[in-house]
């Protein structure tokens, strides 16, 4: 067995000493020395001091040890038995340390737990962890293997169960698809994945739904006026007649060339204010005559005007009143839905009215 398995360097360049030491003592001659010179001179002082040598030729036989030296395979025994029984007691040492500690912390515990004779002989068959951890890595990979081709195989099996299309594929290679396969290849699968798309969607509204427990509490009337509203098309469609309607009227009026000029103190006319006092006002400030003047000076005060405005009412009405019995004036209101319709006025009555005011 070779010491270099197991030793350092430096029990390494010892035996290697020792080993030289002994090759040396047995090749060389035993030679009668004094007992003062025991240690060798080194070859330097020897080529100085001693005068050259021819080489004597040496046999090829074999020198055998001095019986005195040990031989390498007797060295190399005797260590290693050596170092194998110190291996041995250190570790028998520590084992009788360590079960000390142990019945001495078991000792201090008043309950000792029994163990079953079987569990000691499993306890005894198993070996310590430090040497089954190649095993236990081994086995744990081989498990993470079959577990991630498991999943893979149903992840297959459950795609391949959704697509039930299955493409046609040419014979040989050599052949290439047109263009019309190829676009209907396509549809089809896109028509596929938008049916697994929407089956998807599906499944996850109804999962939320079932874990959404609220539900809004609608009152009665919201109810009554869902359930009698007309639906969206019929109204559209009414709207549409309006509008056609409109617009058939408006194309009436256009064919006729006359358009009465309206002027623009009958446009901004107030729709709360009466005609007499329209009038009044109007002749007042228009008028010439010193009796108007007097009437629009600015010495009059207010109070005086507002008299002067209510006798000249009450006097219209009185007058109007009169008039109104002989005369018939009729005006109707029409809708907007309705057609206008011609309406009866006698003009002739304003007219006197506005003579009687001037």
């Amino acid at each position: 067995m070779d010491t270099q398995e197991f030793a350092t360097e430096d029990v390494r360049s010892v035996v290697d000493k020792i080993r030289r030491i002994m090759l040396e003592d047995g090749a060389s001659e035993t030679t009668a020395e004094s007992p003062l010179s025991h240690r060798k001179e080194s070859p330097i002082l020897k080529s100085k001091n001693q005068p050259k040598k021819p080489k004597p030729t040496v046999s090829k036989e074999k020198t055998q040890p001095q019986s005195g030296a040990m031989s390498k395979t007797a060295f190399e025994k005797t260590t290693l038995a050596r170092m194998h029984a110190y291996q041995k007691r250190h570790e028998e040492s520590l084992k009788k340390a360590k079960e000390s500690r142990e019945k001495e912390k078991v000792g201090n515990f008043p309950y000792a737990p029994t163990i079953n004779n079987n569990s000691k002989k499993i306890i005894g068959k198993s070996t310590p962890i430090y040497s089954r951890v190649q095993e236990v890595l081994e086995d744990k990979n081989k498990r993470i293997e079959e577990l991630i081709q498991q999943t893979n195989t149903k992840k297959l099996a459950e795609e391949n169960k959704e697509l039930t299309f299955k493409p046609k594929t040419c014979e040989s290679p050599g052949k290439k698809r047109t263009t019309e396969e190829y676009y209907n290849y396509m549809n089809k699968w896109k028509e596929i994945k938008t049916e697994v798309q929407n089956r998807e969607r599906e499944a996850k509204a109804k999962e939320e739904l079932e874990d959404s427990t609220f539900q809004p509490k609608v009152n009665e009337k919201s109810h009554e006026l869902t359930r009698n509203m007309i639906p969206f098309e019929q109204r559209m469609e009414k709207e549409i007649e309006k509008r056609k309607k409109l617009q058939e009227e408006r194309s009436k009026i256009q064919l006729y060339s006359f358009t009465p000029d309206i002027p623009k103190s009958t446009r901004a006319q107030k729709l709360g204010e009466s005609v007499f006092e329209r009038l009044y006002t109007k002749n007042i400030t228009q008028s010439k005559s010193p009796k108007t003047k007097k009437v629009s000076s600015k010495s009059l005060n207010e109070k005086e005007l507002k008299k002067i405005l209510k006798s000249s009412k009450q006097e219209s009405k009185q007058d109007e009143s009169q008039r109104t019995e002989k005369s018939e004036f009729r005006v109707k209101i029409v809708s907007e839905d309705e057609e206008p319709v011609e309406q009866k006025e006698n003009f002739d009555v304003l007219k006197d009215l506005t003579e009687s005011l001037f």
